[in-house]
Parts: structure tokens; sequence; C-alpha cells
């Protein structure tokens, strides 16, 4: 009746970028444990509860410059323990009815050595700063009480209906300065300057099954407010300085959605067919002049067709088509000089948006029989991929280079094109 699970976990992320004698380097390491425990009191229910806690080391930035013995221009580091205690339960209520019910609840702490800033509210510069110089120094700390419920009603031996809710606090988000610096993502944690992240999310889904189970649909939609979403402010352009928290600004957020599939899962011929409809806005006073602007990340429309044909015994092939809005981007309206020198002007915050992603792959995978009688029962596989069949040059970011006719030239950088790979599989 119970089960115990244990954790150990550490990763550590790094980025360095060489550019003749500058050298910039950034990385994100965590360390964690997470201790969970299952306890089955009978068939109906299984209670599950435990805790984890991570502990977490940020170095946002460091150009150094070669040339120069004291190395060059660093951004502060940030440590953070990030802690959670939970306890939930899966319940079958009666033969229609079941429930899945929890509570959580974490905790964040911003750790030395370190400063604690207070910043001006125009100039963004320090106007009080307090040192806490040991590795257990608390700078700031946060906790919230996330609940979470989910039901699910079988109207039908093939139809159900499920409603949820859940409460999420965020400590840790990605941050960008988008089109004006598109290769470098910034991990920002909480700090006494930048609150934790809350969603409360509403979910309401149906599901229904075909012929058996052999076709299955869905039908999704999802409400989701955010409070505390967090972006950096207009006119920051360059992550290499000391103040930058100064420049997140908070406000509110929403996304929601839709979502439906129909998959067959079974047979000689099977696949998937999945579309989504989601926005994602945020609004932040000190950002786009007040008004709401979509999140780097929204994509109105996403569409997913994978299907799988099995030919013979020992051949099938696949296919793999991908289409999605293009996500948002912010270009500079036009170009304004001082002493010969251009300076873009900005307007809107993702006022435009990227050329739309679309892709087909295809796959073909052959087990040839005769060949277990040549390597003494040896199974080998050999599966053949063509990434990017018709060799479309997706957009993922814009470059601002300096051209022959004007000054800076707005050119897009693509993904990979049309591309083979042959991999041979041996079981023995």
């Amino acid at each position: 009746k119970w089960l115990s699970n244990t954790s150990l976990i550490y990763s550590r992320y790094y980025t360095a970028n060489i550019a003749g004698i500058y050298h910039f380097h950034s990385g994100v390491s965590t360390q964690s444990f997470k201790q969970e425990f299952s306890y089955f009191p009978n068939p109906n229910n299984e209670v599950r509860f435990g805790l984890m806690s991570e502990y977490q080391e940020y170095n946002h930035g460091s150009l150094e410059d070669a040339t120069q013995e004291d190395g060059g221009k660093f951004m502060p580091g940030m440590q953070g323990l990030e802690s959670a205690f939970y306890i939930e339960n899966d319940q079958k209520i009666n033969d229609r009815l079941s429930a899945y019910y929890g509570l959580r609840y974490s905790l964040y702490h911003q750790l030395g050595p370190g400063d604690r800033f207070t910043y001006d509210d125009i100039t963004n510069e320090p106007i009080e700063a307090e040192f806490f110089p040991e590795k257990t120094d608390v700078l700031s700390s946060y906790s919230s009480l996330e609940p979470r419920l989910a039901m699910t009603y079988l109207l039908s031996d093939q139809n159900s209906l499920k409603l949820s809710y859940n409460r999420n606090a965020q400590y840790l988000r990605l941050m960008s300065l988008g089109a004006e610096i598109e290769w470098y993502d910034i991990w920002m944690p909480t700090t006494k300057n930048i609150k934790p992240m809350l969603t409360d999310q509403f979910a309401m889904g149906y599901f229904h099954n075909f012929n058996n189970n052999e076709i299955k649909f869905s039908a999704e939609t999802y409400y989701k407010i955010l409070y505390g979403a967090a972006d950096f402010e207009d006119g920051l352009h360059n992550y290499l300085v000391d103040n930058l928290e100064a420049y997140v600004a908070t406000g509110e957020g929403l996304a929601y959605g839709f979502e439906m599939s129909i998959e067959k899962p079974i047979g000689r011929f099977n696949g998937r067919l999945s579309y989504n409809y989601g926005k994602s806005d945020y609004q932040i006073d000190v950002i786009n002049e007040g008004r709401w602007y979509p999140y780097r990340f929204d994509k109105t429309h996403s569409l997913t067709m994978f299907s799988n044909f099995q030919i013979t015994k020992y051949l099938s092939i696949s296919s793999t088509f991908l289409y999605s809005t293009g996500r948002p981007v912010t270009l500079p309206e036009g170009y304004y000089h001082i002493s010969g020198i251009p300076f873009p002007y900005w307007e809107g915050r993702n006022k435009y948006r990227l050329p739309d992603y679309h892709r087909l792959d295809l796959g073909i995978k052959y087990s040839p029989n005769f060949l277990m009688r040549w390597t003494r029962g040896l199974k080998t596989t050999i599966d053949v991929g063509l990434y990017n069949v018709y060799d479309r040059r997706n957009i993922h970011t814009i470059n601002f280079n300096q051209g022959q006719k004007r000054l800076f030239e707005q050119i897009g950088q693509s993904t990979y094109g049309f591309m083979p790979s042959i991999n041979i599989n041996v079981e023995f």
C-alpha cells in the first residue's frame, strides 16, 4: 500500500559567445531534492504527498575583454531556494464520477551573497543598497497556497466531461529583449523588486470515443488569469547592466484558447490531427504605453497532422506536418539620425509577426527479415528521415545588419532547410 520515490537532481546550462576580443558567458545551475510517497488506502483512492527543494544559481552574463587584465563587465549573480509541500488524492467516487484534488504550499527565498537594492522609479538607479555576505542570508522571501481540483464525469461508456481549476505560483521566468537581442534569453528569478507570478486556470473538456475506441475525439477550452506577469521595460537595450532587475516591470496577463484533436491509435493506418486556437496577452503600465500587447510566445493558430501506414510487416511510412502562426516581434517604425548615427524608433511592443511556420517531415522504417538469418538473430531496423521535405526556410529571428543602401537592414534568419538522415538500430 505504500510506495516511495526519492530523487536527487543536478543540472547545469552554460552558454558562451566569442566575438573577437570580447568573450560572453552565462549559465544556470540547479541542485534538487524530491521525496514523494504514494498510499493506497483502498482501490478507489490513491493519496500522494511529499516535498521538494531546489537550490538555484544564476549567472546572467559577463562580458570580458581579452586584452584587459581585470576581465571586463560583470552582472551580479543571483541565488535562490524554491521549496514546496503538497498532498493530493485521486478518488473514484462512483462508477461515473471521479475527482482529483490537492493542495500545494510553495516557498521561495532569495539567498546571498548579494546586494538588496532599492531603485529610483524614474532613473532605475539604486538609491539604497544592503549587502548580505553569507549563503544562508535571506534577501527576500515569498510563499503561496496553490489549490487544484479536477473532476471527470462519464456521460456514457463512450463520452466523458472534465472540469478543472488550479492555481500556480511561478518564481522563475524566461525573459528576452525581443528583436534587439534575439539570440539570448534570461532566466530571471524572484527578488525583492520582482514579485512572483500567480496564475488561475480554468478548463473544460469533452471526450468521445467512436467504434469501440478505434477513433478518439477531444475538445477542450481554457482560460488563464496571470497576476504579476513580467517583461523588460521599454528602453532597455543591453543586458550587461548592473541594475538589470530594475528594468523588470510587472502587470497582468490573460491566456485563453480552444484545443481539438481526433486520433486513430490502432490499425495499419493510424494518426492524429490536432488544432489549437490560443491568445496570450500582457498589460503592463510602463510598457507599450499601458496598452495590451501579445506575449512573445503567442501563436494564434497551431495545426499538427501525423500519420503512419504499415505497408507490410517489415515496412512502414510516416509523415508529420506542422503549421503555426508566426510569433510576435518588435520592429522599428523607422530611424532618425544624430551626427550621422542612426537610432531606431520603436512604436509598439510585439506589433508585428514573423512569417507563418510550416514544414513537412517524412519517415521510412524498414526491418529486413532476411538479415536475421545472416546476423544470427540480431534484429536490425533502418530508419530514413526526410526533414523539411519542401525546403521551407522558416524565419525564427530578424537581424539588423548594416546594408549597402541603408544603414540598417532587417534580415530574417531562417531555420534548417531540407535535411535527410539515416538511423540503423541493432537489437540483441
